[in-house]
């Protein structure tokens, strides 16, 4: 007997309830059929799946080790079945993307509203997270398509597609000497409590390669993982945040200022990534052409 993924489903509902009779009324099958399914699969595998009392079912030793391979081929089973039934028209599916909270709250956005607007029935997954997130969901295959600061090392390992083009900006209270400035040098920062991002985030990866701290002797205050803490921070008067200038364009400025920060500027290439060596469902390529038909390099063929 060949193993299909209805005895892997059937697999996962058992050790996921640990009891036969819920998991078959999940699976809307009766529980003697749920019963000959997992003793099919029990004796294709030559193993004992369950530890089955009166009270209680548990996976085996072989259960155990069976479960994280069985989930990983059901889901990849129902995503390629998925992706198929999308090749046909684009009323149904999926697209999973992975973003810089900046462009989340910038580019995105308006993609999104066009893209719902055409396509209502596809479903859209946002997973917002700093740049080293973004690499790992994109190559495990988490996310279809990744958007975050385009490196020489990504231009190389990934098809690249140029979305934007922003710089670092400093943010602080409106009430600070240096917002009386029309832009802030690095050098101006010396003096001040500094609320900078994370190592992994793309503002501080930025920093660190032009050694922005180092070089102008920075006194960093708080670390933080995400733009959100570091405005809320800066609104409590606890230092100057360095920011990505996309994600600060709808601030208050009636709190809090937005000033270009020179000597260097320092500027960052957004693009959008994908693994070279992986298909992606019809509905993500139509939003690529979505984000692509908004891009800043939309005059400018930005594909690599």
């Amino acid at each position: 007997m060949n193993v299909d993924i209805r005895h892997l489903r059937a697999f996962l509902t058992v050790a996921a309830e640990q009891n036969f009779t819920r998991a078959a009324e999940r699976l809307h099958i009766t529980q003697p059929t749920l019963s000959v399914i997992i003793r099919d699969l029990e004796t294709a595998l030559n193993v004992k799946l369950f530890d089955r009392t009166t009270r209680s079912v548990n996976l085996t030793v072989a259960g155990r080790y069976l479960l994280p391979d069985a989930r990983r081929m059901v889901r990849d089973m129902e995503r390629t079945l998925a992706d198929i039934r999308s090749i046909t028209d684009l009323e149904q599916g999926s697209v999973k993307l992975a973003v810089l909270p900046s462009i989340a709250t910038s580019l995105v956005p308006a993609a999104l509203a066009s893209f719902c607007r055409q396509y209502p029935a596809i479903d859209i997954q946002i997973i917002d997270c700093p740049a080293d997130g973004i690499i790992a969901a994109v190559e495990a295959s988490d996310a279809d398509l990744g958007i975050t600061v385009l490196t020489p090392e990504l231009a190389a390992g990934y098809s690249t597609t140029l979305l934007a083009q922003d710089a670092l900006v400093a943010v602080l209270p409106a009430a600070h000497p240096l917002a009386q400035n029309s832009a802030v040098t690095w050098k101006a920062l010396g003096a001040e409590s500094l609320i900078a991002m994370r190592t992994g985030t793309s503002v501080r990866h930025l920093m660190d390669k032009n050694a922005i701290l180092a070089t102008w002797n920075l006194q960093v205050a708080f670390e933080v993982s995400y733009m959100s803490s570091a405005i809320a921070l800066t609104q409590a008067g606890l230092g100057i945040a360095v920011l990505p200038s996309l994600g600060v364009g709808s601030l208050d400025e009636t709190e809090l200022s937005v000033r270009p920060l020179l000597e260097p500027r320092i500027t960052r290439q957004i693009a959008l990534i994908q693994r070279k060596d992986r298909w992606i469902p019809p509905a993500a390529e139509a939003f690529k052409a979505t984000l692509q038909s908004l891009s800043l390099y939309a005059d400018e063929p930005g594909e690599r």
